[in-house]
């Protein structure tokens, strides 16, 4: 019989229920001890055995259950309804929480996993730990969303290692803005938003979890220690790593990157270990200048007020000396870096709902850069480096400028411009099931002009799939025709959009998708993807191609002369000079284009026969009836 290195799960958990619990009080669940769990008081589970200190002094349970899994719940309750336990308030306490484990994997007959699980009844947050003799590398791996994100280099059988899982609790009401980090060590190692968690709705409690079994067909064991779960106005906080210490802006108003006094430790951050944070400090837009070339790990921007980074210098992004990647966050704001931005190492970038990140310049330089949360990043400038690549997961985006690489869009908006314009890649364009196009028209002008469309260009191939979002936000050209635009070009185009405006369908301003007769709307050549629509006639509310009785009565039965209504009026009720209200201005319009024969009978008829006038006038008369009795 083969033995294999086993776990041994050590760890550090803290479990007693302090004062009733507020928006500012501080709830700990703590024990600390090598008594029999199964005899403590609750909140405590009845699953384990007691265990002894081993040769490290450290006090630790071990623990089985189940012939598959092994499974300890330190401290929680039942599935829903039960909502109203202490550890349930714990995790919707609006000051966040934070869930520490200290994880040593010893030894163990069998090949498994571990995992250190806070779950807080709508969502699981797990760290999961290999000891590498299985077919999961070794590690500690963050797993969000079916997928494992290495934490670092750590090893987790080499020495007990500090896990931490911290939620900073942004927006309590929705969650919308709720960011999750892991730590190891004390180094942030990974972030992600909570409302892009994959709810798992089961119960709230602070668990380990061990998976597999002995090759001898015994159940799997597992030893931890001590576990610590906090919350409220002071989450325990994490250790700093070495010239890893938030630097923060405090002048409000423009200045000098380089200036010292502009940063509240009166030091100049510079190097791959800095920390940058933007906040607070500005009461109205503000302007920072990098007049040389500085590296950070990581910038935050976190201000209702807009911060631009100009200047002739540059920001390197590059991973610090526990290898934690950089990046840029987003917290709150608009804000822009108006200079060079590189990658020296792989980079994530995470933009919060609502908020935007401005790139003038990004030079990939053949590194990875991913960007997620619900924010937008916009790309400006021209980059003219190495190839690199940008992976888009949720969120938006855009911009008119050049993608130094590709651009794979696995699950979020990609839409070009920031108002209407040409996004070009230097590289492929990659969109997944997931992934949606989103394309805006304002006119019959150019791509990238202010009265054009938008348009994606790539220099490589185009793979598509998911969804394509044509929406118009205005019209500026000659009614009564199709137009058909590119929205797509590349050098090969390959598949095609899975979903798409269906013929017919209302893009805003009268505008209607394909030729309103149920004619192709999307087409495919091989090297671009062309997109038709109709610029509907005034009189034309339904996009049909004539103007009828039909479109009459939806004007008549929807006149508003006092744009009472205005939040709903629009082409499709009979606003078509599109002011809000629906008055005797918009049945003049319906009536100087009345052809229920289409829009070629009234070009072949220079004028309404006397009869068709009576008719209108008589309608024109019932109408303004109508608007006096209203």
């Amino acid at each position: 019989m083969i033995l294999r290195p086993c776990f041994c799960v050590l760890f550090l958990v803290v479990t007693l229920v302090v004062p009733k619990l507020g928006t500012h009080a501080a709830v700990v669940f703590e024990h600390v001890g090598d008594n029999n769990p199964a005899t403590e008081a609750t909140p405590w589970s009845l699953h384990g055995v007691s265990g002894l200190p081993d040769s490290t002094g450290k006090p630790n349970w071990l623990t089985t259950w189940g012939s598959n899994s092994n499974y300890y719940r330190v401290v929680g309750t039942g599935p829903p309804p039960e909502g109203t336990s202490d550890i349930e308030k714990v995790f919707d306490d609006q000051s966040g929480w934070t869930a520490t484990a200290e994880v040593q994997l010893v030894a163990a007959d069998s090949f498994a996993e571990a995992s250190f699980i806070p779950q807080d009844g709508t969502h699981q947050f797990s760290i999961r730990f290999f000891d590498g003799l299985g077919d999961d590398p070794l590690g500690a791996y963050a797993y969000v969303n079916y997928a494992l994100i290495p934490l670092g280099t750590v090893d987790p059988t080499d020495d007990f290692h500090t896990y931490q899982i911290v939620l900073d609790a942004k927006d309590n009401t929705s969650r919308a803005d709720d960011e999750v980090f892991y730590y190891v060590d004390g180094v942030v190692e990974y972030s992600i938003l909570r409302s892009i968690v994959n709810p798992s709705p089961d119960r709230a409690e602070l668990g380990m979890f061990k998976t597999g079994h002995g090759f001898d067909g015994t159940d799997a064991v597992m030893r931890h220690a001590l576990w610590r779960l906090e919350t409220g106005q002071n989450p325990i906080d994490p250790v700093v790593p070495p010239g890893g210490s938030v630097t923060i802006w405090n002048l409000d108003g423009a200045g000098l990157w380089s200036t010292a006094s502009n940063w509240d430790s009166n030091e100049v951050p510079g190097s791959s270990e800095a920390r940058v944070l933007l906040g607070d400090a500005i009461t109205s837009p503000a302007s920072v200048t990098v007049d040389t070339e500085f590296a950070v790990n990581n910038v935050e921007f976190d201000n209702a007020n807009s911060y631009s980074v100009i200047g002739t210098g540059s920001i390197n992004l590059s991973a610090n000396s526990a290898a934690t990647l950089p990046g840029v966050t987003v917290t709150a704001g608009d804000h822009r870096f108006a200079i060079d931005v590189k990658l020296v190492d792989d980079a994530m970038v995470d933009v919060a709902s609502s908020s935007t990140l401005s790139f003038q310049t990004l030079e990939l330089e053949g590194k990875t850069l991913t960007q997620s949360g619900l924010g937008r990043l916009d790309i400006n400038g021209i980059a003219t480096g190495v190839f690199g690549s940008v992976i888009a997961s949720t969120g938006t985006v855009g911009g008119s400028g050049m993608v130094g690489g590709s651009l794979d869009n696995q699950g979020a908006i990609v839409a070009p411009g920031e108002e209407i314009g040409i996004l070009n890649l230097a590289d492929t364009y990659l969109q997944s099931s997931g992934g949606t196009l989103a394309i805006e028209v304002a006119g019959t002008g150019a791509a990238g002009d202010t009265n054009g469309h938008d348009q994606l260009s790539t220099a490589g191939a185009a793979m598509l799939d998911g969804a394509l979002e044509v929406s118009a936000t205005g019209f500026d050209g000659m009614r009564g025709q199709d137009y058909t635009i590119a929205v797509v070009t590349a050098v090969s185009q390959s598949g095609t959009f899975s979903s798409e405006p269906a013929a017919g369908a209302h893009l805003g301003f009268g505008l209607f998708a394909g030729d309103g007769q149920g004619g192709e709307v999307v087409s495919y050549d091989g090297t671009a993807v062309q997109f038709t629509y109709l610029a509907a006639l005034e009189g034309d509310s339904d996009g049909d191609r004539d103007v009828d009785i039909t479109d009459f009565n939806s004007l008549a039965s929807n006149f508003d002369p006092d744009g009472n209504q205005s939040g709903s009026n629009g082409w499709t009720t009979g606003d078509f000079d599109l002011d809000g209200d629906i008055d005797i201005t918009d049945f003049n319009a319906l009536a100087s284009h009345f052809s229920p024969g289409g829009y070629a009978a009234a070009n072949a008829v220079p004028e309404p026969s006397a009869m068709l006038l009576g008719v209108l006038a008589c309608m024109g008369a019932m109408i303004g009836s109508c608007g006096r009795k209203l």
